[in-house]
């Protein structure tokens, strides 16, 4: 609930609602990033006709590639509206201890 002075009013999210949220987000983080692979793969297929196959890759970079999209995703959203997908879902927002947006900085800490 949003107060008249723009602050968040209300309770502190419980282990549970927070886990949920989190799983939440790593199910659209995956599910994003497989169809980014997806993409990648279509496009190489299209345009330079090779049997290369995105999946053949060393499976460190695409871990690597994986942790900066969940990065990227995770700080956008939370520098953005003060939530992810996931807490949206939940009815939940990151702010400061004082009600205000937790900012760029706090975002990319926090992640």
């Amino acid at each position: 609930m949003t107060t008249s002075s723009g602050r968040v009013s209300g309770h502190y999210a419980g282990a549970f609602t927070r886990l949920a949220a989190a799983v939440i987000d790593w199910f659209i983080i995956i599910g994003v990033y497989g169809i980014i692979l997806g993409g990648a793969q279509f496009l190489l297929d299209v345009f330079v006709r090779s049997d290369a196959n995105v999946g053949d890759g060393d499976p460190l970079l695409r871990l690597i590639g994986l942790l900066v999209w969940a990065f990227v995703y995770l700080s956008a959203g939370l520098v953005i509206t003060g939530r992810t997908l996931g807490k949206t879902l939940l009815g939940l927002k990151v702010v400061t201890r004082d009600g205000a947006p937790v900012g760029a900085r706090g975002s990319v800490i926090r992640v």
